[in-house]
C-alpha cells in the first residue's frame, strides 16, 4: 500500500456537548466529580481500539490568582480509575476561562461500561467554585 492507515469507526460513537457545571472545593487540592460532565461507553470486545477525545475550559471563583485544575479520567462504570488522559490547567482570578484539550487512544481489557469523566480542584482557597464550561467529550470504536 501507500503507508496510510485507512480507521473505519463503526457507528459506536458517544458525545456529551454540556453546558456549564460547577463544583465547590470543598478542600483545596482534593478532586471533586463534575457528575454531568462524563459520558459511557461499553466495549464490544477486549482488545477494541477506542479513540477518546475531552475538551473543556475552566475558572473558579476566588479573587486570590491560583491553578484551576481539571484531570481527565477513564473510569470503569464504578468510577475506578483506569487512566488518567490528561490535565487542563489555569492560572487566573474569578471568571477567567482558560480551555484545553486531552486524548487517549485505549485498547479495551473490558466489555463493562466505562466513562471518561472530569473531576476538578483548585490550588489553595476551600469552598471555591470551579466551573467548566463548552465540555466536549467523545469515545469513537476504531474497529
Amino acid at each position: 500500500g501507500d503507508g496510510t492507515v485507512a480507521l473505519n469507526p463503526t457507528s459506536a460513537s458517544y458525545s456529551l456537548a454540556g453546558g456549564a457545571a460547577t463544583t465547590t472545593i470543598t478542600t483545596a487540592g482534593t478532586y471533586y466529580a463534575l457528575t454531568s460532565q462524563e459520558v459511557s461507553f461499553t466495549p464490544a470486545f477486549v482488545g477494541q481500539k477506542w479513540l477518546l477525545v475531552a475538551t473543556t475550559n475552566i475558572s473558579h471563583s476566588s479573587a486570590t490568582s491560583q491553578y484551576a485544575l481539571v484531570r481527565i479520567d477513564l473510569t470503569d462504570a464504578a468510577n475506578t480509575q483506569l487512566a488518567i488522559m490528561g490535565y487542563v490547567r489555569h492560572e487566573a482570578t474569578a471568571s477567567q476561562y482558560a480551555g484545553g484539550a486531552a486524548h487517549l487512544v485505549w485498547t479495551a481489557d473490558r466489555t463493562t461500561a466505562c466513562k471518561i469523566k472530569l473531576y476538578g480542584t483548585v490550588q489553595t482557597t476551600s469552598g471555591a467554585t470551579l466551573t467548566v464550561a463548552y465540555t466536549r467529550l467523545t469515545a469513537v470504536a476504531l474497529g
